[in-house]
């Protein structure tokens, strides 16, 4: 759709609140509203922030909600480590995901479900921008694809998202958070360091199968929409999370941008979730609080030699993805499906219909065999 972007902020879904401080700390959530998840029955989570430990809301029974080691978010009482959900208690272990093919055809799937359910904005200038930095950096992730993609959503909560391919997703809401190009550098190394060691594709695939297996569905595009906000909304687990914020780390030092960026974005989103500010409520749920993160990272900063010249940008990236380009500089453009289809030897041209049926029905094929074994695994 051309035209200007316009600025949009529909309220954030609300459940029982429940208690009005934590249960293990006695922290209060300090107004903090509920965040829907529908991987854990449509119940709301709240992470505290003085503890960091997360909590179903509402009225009922209390349960810590953590990250399985597979993947999957799952709710308990106990609090026994590591974290395994009941199905990989059962099974005595999830089953390894890797297989490059289905790898490769959930990740179509996804990116023709994100393109019919979310909205994507660009401009040349910052498409370009974006592109261009995030390839830089993750030269300096080892293990990251050689020439990562960016595509900003129409959305203004602070939301990102990776995709195993290494296609990184930044909502609006995140760009207007950053002041200067360091701190753009350390989301893009976070989200590509989930991409280097397995975590994006481990997560959607599992949250996929999940939802096919837990709701009886067929292979659909909802589900698959549903599992990638899951993961943005959930995150990886703290130790993943944490783990991706030390190669972030690694990796801003390696193309010498200055490693007090990522502090100071810390440090700022830490404080509007602290005042409220529901655009990052999901931010908060997903990753560690902001207080352990930067205490986990600033040995690490401060551990830096001295005198070293470091880059921050600021003013590039005010002119390429500042307040004025994302208020009023961005029109409608197409999703990752589109702007990033196989090339002619996947038989995917527009002018290719046999081809499209073709890679169609190997999508459809793969995606239900994959619903029929997570039905079985339910019963």
């Amino acid at each position: 759709m051309d035209g200007p972007h316009a600025l949009t902020e529909p309220a954030p879904e609300t459940v029982d609140a429940g208690p009005e401080c934590c249960p293990r700390c006695r922290t209060s959530w300090n107004g903090q509203a509920p965040v829907v998840s529908p991987t854990l029955g449509s119940i709301g989570v709240r992470r505290c922030f003085g503890c960091g430990e997360r909590f179903t809301a509402g009225s009922g029974v209390l349960r810590r909600v953590r990250t399985c080691v597979c993947g999957i978010p799952f709710a308990e009482v106990g609090e026994d480590e590591p974290a395994r959900c009941p199905r990989c208690i059962a099974d005595d272990g999830a089953t390894p995901l890797g297989d490059e093919q289905v790898d490769a055809a959930i990740e179509t799937e996804i990116r023709m479900a994100l393109d019919e359910e979310w909205s994507f904005v660009g401009v040349a200038t910052l498409d370009e921008y974006l592109a261009s930095r995030a390839r830089e950096i993750a030269h300096s992730v080892d293990g990251a694809p050689d020439a990562p993609t960016v595509l900003v959503v129409d959305d203004w909560t602070v939301r990102s998202l990776a995709l195993p391919s290494g296609a990184v997703l930044l909502s609006v809401g995140l760009l207007a958070t950053l002041e200067d190009e360091a701190e753009l550098a350390f989301v893009l190394a976070h989200e590509l360091a989930h991409v280097a060691a397995g975590d994006a594709a481990a997560g959607l695939t599992r949250l996929g199968m999940h939802a096919l297996a837990g709701e009886r569905l067929a292979p659909g595009r909802q589900v698959w929409t549903q599992a990638a906000a899951e993961v943005a909304r959930l995150g990886h687990g703290d130790d993943r999370e944490f783990r991706a914020d030390e190669r972030a780390i690694a990796a801003l030092t390696a193309a010498r941008y200055d490693p007090q960026s990522a502090l100071r974005l810390i440090d700022r989103l830490g404080r509007r979730v602290a005042r409220g500010d529901w655009h990052v409520q999901e931010w908060a749920l997903a990753h560690p609080p902001a207080a352990q993160r930067m205490r986990r990272l600033e040995p690490l900063v401060e551990g830096l030699p001295a005198g070293d010249v470091l880059r921050v940008n600021r003013e590039v990236f005010r002119r390429v993805a500042g307040s004025r380009v994302l208020s009023g500089g961005l029109t409608r453009v197409d999703g990752p499906a589109l702007r990033f289809a196989p090339g002619p030897a996947d038989g995917d041209r527009a002018g290719d219909p046999v081809g499209r049926m073709r890679v169609g029905l190997w999508i459809a094929a793969v995606l239900a065999t994959l619903a029929a074994i997570a039905v079985l695994l339910l019963r």
